[in-house]
């Protein structure tokens, strides 16, 4: 397969997983962390002047996704059997992360979709 049919089925597949994670973000996380992962890829592939933007945010994406499941496993926040609520900032990477992939889409979009100046 081709390099730009890799790029293509990478951009088609994360935003299938970007949408299908969204309709739940708390349940569907492993599929937004998999989509910032295979949009890194993709900007990789394709050697775009944001592919640093879309690592940083697939790395912090899943940072807040790990911690998510790991304090769900400890029993949650807060309650009797719960952790202290502080302990909620170690999962702001995930929310974060996922407002800038959507940002860097619709920047990467803009970007590709704008006119060549002639000089």
């Amino acid at each position: 397969m081709e390099t730009s049919k890799k790029i293509r089925l990478l951009h088609i597949t994360g935003l299938l997983l970007l949408i299908l994670g969204s309709l739940d973000p708390m349940e569907g996380s492993v599929l937004i962390a998999i989509a910032a992962v295979l949009f890194a890829l993709r900007s990789r592939l394709n050697q775009e002047v944001l592919q640093k933007m879309f690592f940083l945010t697939a790395v912090a994406c899943m940072i807040g996704v790990t911690a998510l499941f790991t304090i769900s496993s400890f029993g949650g926040l807060g309650g009797e059997k719960g952790i202290s609520w502080w302990w909620a900032v170690l999962i702001l990477p995930y929310p974060i992360a996922w407002l800038t992939l959507i940002y860097l889409l619709i920047k990467s979009l803009r970007k590709r979709k704008a006119p060549v100046s002639q000089g």
